[in-house]
């Protein structure tokens, strides 16, 4: 987690994939694919950097961070 003036950014790091990340819409009693969705409910901003060979997918809560 990094902190800075006004906002907390949280980065998950994994071995990546061809495919893009992405919010998706899920059948209400699907059991997966909800992550990014609640992320981007809750984020006041998302993204994404890398590849197939690695991968980070960030989110920034605004916060009152000291």
């Amino acid at each position: 987690m990094l902190r800075g003036p006004g906002c907390a950014r949280i980065e998950v790091r994994d071995e990546g994939s061809k495919s893009l990340p992405a919010a998706r819409d899920c059948e209400q009693m699907s059991e997966e694919g909800r992550g990014l969705d609640i992320v981007r409910l809750l984020a006041y901003r998302w993204g994404q950097r890398g590849d197939e060979y690695g991968r980070c997918v960030f989110f920034e809560l605004r916060c009152n961070c000291s």
